[in-house]
């Protein structure tokens, strides 16, 4: 990320009024209702600056693999992903470690419903086919 040079300016600064109150006489840098909020408001002005941000790269490749999770009205774990190319396995892990419950989420569907209504501390565990972890979050 740069600073663009030259582009930082003080939002009702129009140059003309220092040590004077912005809104006495003429000030056509902003709105009157602008410049009215700010002598009012406000002991500073806003500084607005101009930034360069080099794109990063993020685009859907990047969001393939990333899963949304929500809890419907009835308590169960409703999982979402943008594609479905490939079966990935779905594992509900109490906070011992162990395995509560195991499920397929089949290539083609976008949306993954639990089977049951889980309570206390849960990690929700996905995996694609060669058992890469996906995705972890406690539930």
């Amino acid at each position: 990320m740069r600073y663009l040079p030259g582009s930082l300016h003080p939002v009702g600064n129009d140059g003309l009024h220092f040590n004077s109150a912005l809104n006495s006489g003429t000030n056509n840098s902003v709105p009157a209702t602008v410049l009215t909020a700010l002598y009012e408001l406000s002991d500073h002005l806003p500084v607005v600056a101009d930034f360069e941000v080099d794109r990063l790269g993020i685009g859907l490749e990047e969001f393939r693999d990333h899963v949304q999770r929500a809890t419907d009205l009835d308590g169960h774990v409703i999982l979402q992903r943008i594609e479905a190319h490939e079966d990935w396995t779905v594992e509900v892990v109490d906070a011992a470690g162990r395995v509560v419950a195991r499920s397929n989420w089949p290539e083609g569907e976008l949306r993954w419903r639990s089977e049951s209504v889980y309570s206390g501390w849960m990690i929700l565990r996905i995996a694609d086919a060669s058992g890469r972890t996906k995705f972890a979050s406690p539930r």
